[in-house]
């Protein structure tokens, strides 16, 4: 919101800031604004130039806030490479408040991260940069667009080990080794505005023109008709946790609420959310951390809910696996009235059903049931209710002891009692 404020006061100033006239530029291994560093440190072999296609828009064409990026020939055989390492900073200067980048952490996916040294915080595959000039970005903003050319693509990135150099560096690149080149055109623009939103613009436009139109900036797009219609994604409402009773509940929940969607999106995450190691040193990069891919983080009450959630899916399936059980019964009785049905229409005909051995009845009864009980199981079903037989007759022997000393005691106790009888009748003759 502040910025928005700024950039609408810009504009009802009729661009006063702009008359300021900020030139962005590298030389002399310098990133300048006005002439005053912003980074140090870099390769001789970078320069800034003005692009000739700026001339054919109007909107650029003669702002010095903007400006393209090349590595210079020098015309020695050793720089005639397929894949280049260029010193882009050694030093981030005092004016660079913080910064903050999107940097390749899956082949095909990007990730934020900032910090405020980038030869420290900067990762590795940064395909977009923004740095804040000044608290608050007082001082205004600029962005750094590393480009993909027809041969050559460029990326920044910050310490490696490997390259044993401290700093931050442009990666040029061809991916092939076939494709070599000393002096390489259009690797990054570079540009300056008061906010980010439109620093962001000015370069996005740049690259446009610098690409030969392969894309459009946003604002020169046809918004595809989808775009205006209301769907529903299943990320934000169930994570990884998607079903299909979830789904339907979803979108009765919306239906409900007078919000129909007109398509849904179903999305249960990735496979992998962690970095891929080609795009992460082992070094710690401020927001290049697990939870800057797409973790979210959820309170007990979301958690709880999806517990309960779970126990209504298990309540579900145990119902289910309750009826197939039912199901099973059902199929297993009419199995075995088939059988006995044939039985008795085999003993009738007198075709010999007494002369079977008992493994041709087994094989048959396995036939009848459609595999529904093996030989196996049935086994194992004989093997169980010989084992509940033989615990039965050894609680019944049981039982019967616990019977049988219980009577003796009941009759110890009668004999001490009769006993105690005659003991009482002696006294009481001998009183008399």
């Amino acid at each position: 919101n502040h910025h928005r404020r700024r950039r609408r006061k810009n504009d009802d100033d009729g661009g006063a800031m702009m008359v300021q006239h900020k030139v962005v530029e590298f030389a002399n291994g310098k990133l300048l604004l006005n002439s005053h560093a912003i980074l140090s440190g870099g390769a001789l072999s970078l320069s800034t130039t003005r692009s000739k296609e700026a001339h054919h828009q109007s909107v650029v064409s003669n702002d010095p806030s903007v400006a393209i990026l090349r590595k210079v020939a020098t015309n020695s055989p050793n720089d005639c490479q397929s894949r280049h390492v260029l010193q882009f900073s050694t030093v981030t200067e005092p004016v660079v408040s913080s910064f903050v980048c999107t940097a390749r952490c899956k082949l095909w996916w990007m990730s934020p991260a900032w910090g405020k040294d980038l030869g420290k915080d900067l990762p590795a595959e940064t395909q977009y940069l923004m740095l804040e000039l000044g608290e608050n970005g007082r001082s205004g903003y600029v962005c750094i667009l590393p480009l993909s050319g027809d041969k050559f693509r460029a990326t920044l990135s910050g310490f490696h080990p490997m390259w044993e150099k401290r700093g931050s560096f442009l990666v040029v690149e061809s991916a092939c080794e076939e494709v070599k080149s000393d002096g390489i055109d259009n690797v990054a623009i570079l540009s300056w505005a008061s906010n980010p939103y439109d620093a962001s613009k000015k370069a996005i436009k740049m690259a446009s023109l610098v690409l030969k139109e392969s894309f459009k900036p946003r604002e020169e797009k046809v918004t595809p008709p989808v775009a205006d219609v209301f769907g529903w994604c299943t990320w934000d409402a169930f994570y990884e946790k998607v079903s299909p009773k979830r789904i339907g509940r979803g979108l009765t929940s919306l239906q409900n609420g007078n919000s129909p969607p007109k398509f849904v999106i179903i999305d249960d995450g990735w496979q992998n959310v962690e970095p891929d190691k080609e795009y992460r040193t082992s070094r710690t990069s401020t927001g290049t951390s697990k939870e800057n891919s797409r973790e979210h983080s959820r309170n007990d009450e979301d958690r709880e809910k999806d517990d309960d959630d779970e126990d209504d899916d298990d309540d579900d399936d145990d119902q289910g696996m309750a009826t197939d059980s039912e199901d099973d019964d059902l199929f297993l009785n009419a199995a075995e009235a088939d059988r006995k049905r044939d039985d008795a229409e085999t003993t009738r005909k007198g075709g010999g059903g007494n002369d079977r051995d008992d493994d041709d009845e087994e094989e048959e009864e396995d036939q009848d049931k459609g595999g529904a009980q093996s030989a196996q199981g049935r086994r194992r079903e004989k093997e169980s209710s010989s084992k509940k037989e033989k615990k039965k007759n050894e609680t019944n022997t049981e039982e019967q002891e616990e019977e049988e000393e219980e009577e003796e005691d009941e009759e110890d106790e009668e004999e001490d009692e009769d006993e105690d009888d005659e003991e009482d009748e002696d006294d009481y003759e001998s009183s008399s």
